[in-house]
C-alpha cells in the first residue's frame, strides 16, 4: 500500500445504512407474528406460556436492534471500529441476554 492509497480499515461507509432497514422490517414482521405465537404459547402452557414467549420475542427483537444499531453507528466513523464494535458488542449482548434470563429464572411463569 503506498502513501496515496487510503488505509481500507480506516475508511468510513457514508450513506444509507441497510442493517438498520433490515431490521427495521425484521421487528415489523416480529411484532405482527408475536402475538400469535404469545396466544399459541398461551393456549398450550397457559398464561406461564404466553408471559414466556413475549420475553423471549422481546429478548430476540432488542438484540436484533442494538445489533444493527451498533454496525449503523460504528461504519459511519471506520471499518475498524465497526469490526472491533461487532466483535466486543457480540460479547456485550450475550452478557444481556444471560442477565435478562438470570433475572427471571426463578420466576413463576
Amino acid at each position: 500500500m503506498t502513501m496515496t492509497e487510503p488505509n481500507p480499515v480506516l475508511t468510513a461507509l457514508p450513506g444509507p445504512a441497510p442493517e438498520v432497514s433490515v431490521t427495521k422490517d425484521m421487528v415489523k414482521r416480529g411484532l405482527v407474528v408475536a402475538p400469535l405465537l404469545i396466544a399459541v404459547c398461551g393456549f398450550i402452557w397457559g398464561l406461564h406460556g404466553a408471559y414466556s414467549s413475549a420475553y423471549g420475542v422481546a429478548i430476540v427483537l432488542i438484540n436484533f436492534a442494538l445489533a444493527a444499531g451498533t454496525v449503523a453507528m460504528t461504519a459511519r466513523i471506520s471499518i475498524g471500529l465497526m469490526m472491533g464494535a461487532v466483535l466486543f458488542g457480540y460479547l456485550v449482548r450475550l452478557g444481556l441476554i444471560f442477565l435478562a434470563v438470570l433475572l427471571v429464572k426463578d420466576a413463576g411463569w
